[in-house]
């Protein structure tokens, strides 16, 4: 069965199509799709289906499966595709799945369509030009520029004092080249969170280890924590 990978560039290809292209209809990061197209990570089922959408191909040929390239709009088709999903997943998975579906049923009967839908609240935060590495390092300025940005005003997001940029893939698959953390400011961390880091003068963000900032991508080294190394925040989700 061709991989995903694969019909990528296939698609790409026949659609004349380049990486910006994509990007630009799907909303991916570079570093996300980078890695989709050489295959070193398969992308989840939601970017799958944009992906699909903007090759406007199947989501199964997308995926390998040996099926017609073109979309179809038929129902049949569709369920059909939900099926070979539903059926690949464990029994557990079979449970979580006919529950998910089940509390929707039930919601949709309660919803009026015609109801105008709330707007969402919304608050401002500090984002900084001067990226975070997720990569070798990366000199920060003890005054970096900043601008301001809407954020959803979720619990969650409450506790975000300001965001940074990704620039680098050492924390692949977790976070990308490119990504905007959202991060909470502290001076200390818990071993095992991942946390901003300033490390004789250069930023990263990394999971805190014992003696070291761990990177999650095996291709990068960790880098040891010395004398320097101090916490500028706790990363507690991205945009």
């Amino acid at each position: 069965m061709a991989t995903l990978s694969d019909r990528l560039k296939q698609g790409m290809h026949l659609r004349n199509m380049k990486q910006v292209d994509i990007i630009e209809k799907t909303g991916i990061n570079k570093g996300a799709l980078s890695s989709y197209i050489s295959g070193r990570y398969e992308p989840k089922q939601n970017n799958i289906h944009l992906l699909a959408l903007a090759l406007d191909v199947s989501e199964a040929w997308l995926m390998g499966h040996d099926v017609p390239m073109e979309r179809s709009a038929s129902p049949d088709n569709h369920n059909d595709t939900i099926m070979q999903h539903y059926s690949r997943l464990n029994d557990l998975g079979k449970q979580e799945a006919t529950k998910r579906v089940e509390e929707l049923t039930h919601i949709d009967k309660y919803i009026d369509p015609s109801a105008p839908v709330p707007p969402v609240p919304t608050r401002i935060i500090n984002y900084f030009y001067r990226l975070a590495s997720a990569g070798s390092g990366q000199i920060v300025f003890d005054t970096p520029p900043t601008k301001k940005i809407e954020i959803p005003d979720t619990p969650l997001n409450r506790r975000a004092d300001y965001a940074i940029g990704v620039n680098g893939n050492s924390m692949e698959p977790t976070f990308f080249d490119g990504d905007m953390l959202l991060v909470e400011m502290t001076e200390e961390i818990s071993r095992g969170e991942i946390g901003i880091f300033l490390v004789d003068g250069e930023s990263y963000v990394k999971k805190l280890g014992k003696d070291e900032l761990i990177s999650l991508n095996e291709d990068y080294s960790n880098i040891p924590l010395d004398e320097t190394a101090r916490c500028l925040g706790r990363v507690i989700g991205k945009i």
